[in-house]
């Protein structure tokens, strides 16, 4: 069943342009997501209302590519005054309409984005996320911040020195990349330590790792822990039967634009 219109007076439908409460099922899950009953989106002047979860079309999320970003847009379609509204999967970064005050496909389009996940496989999805009401502004340029948490997983830092955690922006460009942090934690406790560009004392003691991405919006960040370092020894060297996970790669990126310089 597709979304309805909402019948409205022009007064009312001025003072909703941008409008938008859209929530997804399963927003935790692997598996796809819906648009959830009781949503609710302005496109383009028109208001409209789900009663009950949209399922997106099945084929356009095959056609996003895997392992990367597919954004979920919502399409009108019909008269006007009795439309209605379907959603489909898309696999190019949004943009930011300041006349429509919302994300679309294009500038000129209709189709509005309201969500994204990446794509694992044709029936797996992460990191889910509806589309902020407004862009970010920094120096004063309009930017989507999007953020991303990735597990390390297993990392004998004491043996290895580096570990490649995948990532990808789908936006086509380092430029997208906001910031870029990770934290290792200790086999025996939750005590968590950073990895940065520098050297650093912790208790008397130098502590050294270095990150890095490569990939242009689509390939990896490079964790390095280096020689010398207080990440040697005993206290580092736990593997998955002791320690599935060595920490977590956080990163803060945009779509669509690119970091001002």
């Amino acid at each position: 069943m597709a979304g309805a219109q909402i019948s409205t007076s022009v007064t009312i439908i001025s003072s909703l342009l941008g409008f938008q409460a859209i929530s997804l099922t399963s927003p935790a899950a692997s598996s796809l997501s819906l648009i959830a009953a009781g949503s609710k989106v302005e496109i383009a002047g028109a208001f409209f209302n789900f009663p009950s979860n949209e399922t997106p079309n099945a084929s356009s999320w095959t056609a996003v590519g895997t392992s990367t970003t597919g954004y979920l847009t919502v399409i009108p379609t019909g008269a006007a005054g009795s439309q209605t509204v379907s959603a489909s999967w898309i696999g190019s970064a949004p943009t930011w309409s300041d006349s429509k005050q919302g994300f679309y496909a294009s500038a000129a389009s209709l189709s509005r984005c309201v969500a994204a996940a990446f794509k694992k496989s044709n029936t797996s999805q992460i990191q889910k996320q509806v589309m902020p009401r407004y862009p970010t502004v920094l120096n004063g340029e309009l930017l989507p911040i999007f953020y991303w948490r990735g597990a390390i997983g297993e990392w004998n830092m004491d043996t290895t020195v580096t570990k490649t955690v995948p990532f990808s922006t789908n936006s086509g460009g380092d430029d997208s990349i906001l910031s870029i942090e990770a934290w290792v934690r200790i086999d025996t406790s939750e005590t968590w330590f950073p990895l940065t560009r520098c050297t650093y004392s912790f208790a008397g003691t130098s502590m050294s790792g270095t990150l890095s991405y490569t990939g242009g919006g689509g390939g990896s960040i490079s964790l390095q822990r280096v020689a010398g370092g207080r990440f040697t020894g005993s206290s580092w060297d736990g593997t998955a039967g002791t320690l599935a996970n060595r920490g977590w790669v956080n990163v803060i990126y945009t779509v669509g634009q690119t970091r001002p310089t």
